[in-house]
């Protein structure tokens, strides 16, 4: 399998929360199916600075949450989809920012490097000590989930509706027909024509892996559209029933939420607008560069412009 054959998935841990709001004792023994870990709690161990952190100290306790999302095979420990859920109560908005896995930024205690390498040099703490560090965010938790849990998603929810364009076809049925054919998947008909129309598992995965079509922007892009749609799709079934399908998701998963964490939030997310999440991505517009550097294609970019960007995307522009 090709190296960076991933997704992160960033939907699952917000159907999660938002489907266990009950918080019943079925609820928290499908939840015993996810691997649990723990992070330092220290702001110094996850690069939380104070000073990075302005906007948060205008909210109260809480108001606003982060929760990094990293997606992986299981195989390779770089994470090449990176992104952050952002839980607003206060304007009662979900939001998910794409965070490009190119971006050439400090890797704390590692010197300069690639956002996705953060990972495999040193786990979900130094990947959100990276994020946190250089992005002033005061992400605490996190979940990961890897590329087999994302297929079996979509499938679930009987395949996602997409307007596929012409030269994105070669690319999804190459990569779909070796997924399926390395995991033993029944056989299914490639992609012929463009427009709308009904991706299975391995396709929708193909199709939000391709990076010759818009580079890594529109790679991302299609892995928000993809997401978005299963979200509306699994929410739409109810509760139970899709409490139900999730059961085979969640041995897929990893995270530092407990139990207790996620039926939390998952009673905070039923009062908030998950109809239409917002999206967002960095590095944003006429603020980085592409580079070579030690052989490697990145993006440098300048911290402070994507910093305030994404600081006014989570929080609003606050009065000083």
């Amino acid at each position: 399998m090709k190296k960076g054959v991933k997704i992160t998935i960033a939907v699952i841990v917000s159907i999660i929360l938002l489907l266990v709001a009950g918080g019943t004792i079925y609820t928290n023994s499908i939840l015993g199916k996810i691997k649990k870990t723990e992070l330092p709690k220290g702001n110094d161990s996850l690069g939380i600075s104070k000073e990075k952190v302005v906007e948060k100290e205008k909210y109260k306790d809480k108001d606003v949450i982060n929760i990094a999302l990293f997606g992986r095979d299981g195989s390779d420990q770089r994470t090449d989809s990176i992104m952050v859920l952002t839980i607003d109560k206060i304007n009662k908005k979900v939001k998910l920012t794409s965070l490009l896995r190119d971006m050439y930024i400090d890797l704390p205690g590692q010197g300069m490097g690639i956002l996705n390498h953060a990972f495999m040099k040193g786990g979900s703490e130094l990947a959100i000590k990276t994020i946190n560090s250089n992005f002033g965010l005061d992400v605490q938790d996190y979940v990961a989930v890897n590329m087999d849990g994302f297929i079996h998603l979509v499938d679930l929810v009987g395949g996602v509706e997409i307007n596929v364009e012409a030269e994105e076809i070669p690319y999804i049925n190459s990569t779909a027909q070796g997924m399926a054919k390395e995991r033993k998947y029944e056989a299914f008909k490639d992609v012929t024509k463009t427009g709308v129309q009904k991706l299975n598992g391995p396709q929708a995965m193909a199709y939000t892996r391709i990076r010759k079509v818009g580079r890594d922007f529109g790679r991302t892009a299609r892995q928000r559209e993809v997401l978005n749609y299963v979200f509306k799709e699994l929410k739409g079934q109810g509760a139970i029933k899709a409490l139900g399908a999730m059961t085979d998701i969640l041995p897929y998963v990893e995270t530092s939420l407990s139990n207790k964490d996620i039926i939390g939030l998952g009673t905070t997310l039923m009062g908030l607008d998950t109809n239409s999440i917002e999206e967002f991505r960095l590095p944003v517009n006429d603020a980085y560069k592409d580079e070579v550097i030690q052989g490697m294609f990145v993006m440098t970019v300048d911290l402070e412009t994507n910093r305030n960007k994404l600081h006014e995307f989570i929080y609003g522009k606050l009065e000083p």
